[in-house]
């Protein structure tokens, strides 16, 4: 690695109510690298509590990240919620052609 500030480190990180998800999601995903924390996952687990536009861009997040099953999961949730939501029913339609 290059040059890291010595300061920064969770010891030092002041959590606080406006981030405390962040903070624990942070430490776990360091002391696991990719295996223990996925806000993909999460965001299916929350269900109604969010809307259908922040599913849309979990889903294209997603769908970026070349995880085209969440991507349909999430996408499929966001038409649940609002089926006249334009955008979802392009990518659900997008999706379904690939």
């Amino acid at each position: 690695m290059t040059d890291l500030d010595a300061k920064l480190t969770f010891d030092s990180f002041v959590v606080g109510p406006a981030n405390r998800l962040a903070s624990a999601a942070a430490k776990r995903a360091a002391e696991s690298p990719g295996t223990s924390y996925n806000p993909y996952e999460k965001a299916v687990k929350l269900s109604p509590r969010l809307g259908d536009d922040i599913y849309l861009r979990l889903g294209t997040m997603a769908y970026k990240a070349n995880d085209r099953d969440m991507a349909l999961l999430l996408w499929r949730r966001a038409s649940d919620l609002n089926p006249h939501n334009e955008a979802v029913s392009t990518n659900l339609e997008l999706l379904s052609g690939e």
